[in-house]
């Protein structure tokens, strides 16, 4: 989940620089208006000097926002693991787009997916071994029977027969030869209580694993009820920010206007598009807050993230 989130943060602030180099050319053709107004004497100088300051705010902004993206990317291109390289770039073929009229899909079973959580199955599985282990413990109270078979034989030579001589090989063999079989039983009594021991030790095992698998699955059941509560939340502040940016920029189209008839000054026009610029970054951040939230979701629910 974390480089998908640093993915779409790449995204984001690709598009906040988009947005910051169109307030940089209308800054900048306004300047450039401003300055031909100054010298025909038909505005006074103090337009063209506050023209110029804002096409340097602008100016700084675009610069802050093409660093911002090439941060993202440097931390995008360390969680990958990858070389550094001041060429490294994403595809921008990601479906960014939110239908407003389509509300985030939430209505599907929360026990469902926390069971076919793989966590879940790990937890389950430690219940499973906890429980083995129990029973191979008490395996040491059962009696315990051995046996024992031998065969075997041997010879013996002198290696001087000046006054003994000696059997030959075979008959020695033969004669030698001999069987040993041997069976023992044993039974535990007390043992001074250690298997006891074990078994209780291994029986606490299993109720750790049980109380581990009851705790994995409350905090996973919180964590999908919370991603749910934020996709929604962010889906209603994304709406809300699309309603602001379109008004905005509804208000920055009268105010250019307003403008260029006389109307207002230079400075409630920069003050108005600012706010659109505002309203309008609020919006992307909005829109990649769900989009980010909405993609947790899809990971509890085991769907494909695209």
């Amino acid at each position: 989940m974390q480089i998908i989130q640093n993915y779409l943060q790449v995204l984001l602030n690709k598009e906040i620089y988009k947005i910051e180099q169109s307030s940089y050319e209308n800054a900048e053709k306004l300047y450039q208006k401003s300055k031909l107004t100054t010298q025909a004497g038909l505005s006074p100088f103090s337009v063209e000097s506050e023209a110029l300051a804002e096409l340097s705010r602008k100016n700084k902004a675009k610069l802050n926002a093409e660093n911002e993206v090439k941060r993202a990317l440097f931390n995008l291109s360390v969680l990958l693991t990858l070389e550094i390289n001041k060429d490294f770039d994403i595809e921008e073929d990601f479906t960014s787009e939110i239908r407003l009229e389509e509300p985030p899909k939430t209505d599907f079973g929360i026990q469902e997916i926390i069971d076919n959580q793989p966590i879940i199955h790990s937890a389950k599985n430690q219940i499973q071994s906890a429980k083995m282990q129990t029973e191979i413990v008490k395996t040491n109270l059962y009696p315990t029977l051995s046996g024992y078979v031998g065969l075997g034989s041997y010879y013996f030579n002198n290696f001087n027969d000046a006054f003994t001589k000696s059997t030959a090989f075979i008959k020695q063999y033969t004669e030698n030869f001999g069987q040993q079989i041997s069976i023992s039983a044993m039974i535990p009594i007390f043992n001074k209580g250690i298997t006891r021991l074990q078994i209780e030790q291994s029986k606490m095992q299993e109720n750790l694993a049980e109380n581990n698998l009851s705790q994995q699955k409350m905090q996973l059941k919180q964590n999908i009820q919370k991603a749910i509560f934020d996709v929604k939340a962010h889906y209603q502040n994304y709406i809300s920010s699309f309603e602001v940016m379109k008004n905005a920029n509804l208000s920055l189209g009268f105010a250019e206007k307003s403008y260029l008839a006389g109307k207002i000054t230079i400075y409630e026009l920069n003050t108005t598009r600012n706010n659109a610029i505002a309203a309008e970054s609020e919006m992307q951040q909005a829109k990649y807050n769900y989009i980010f939230n909405q993609k947790i979701l899809d990971f509890y629910a085991r769907k494909e993230i695209q």
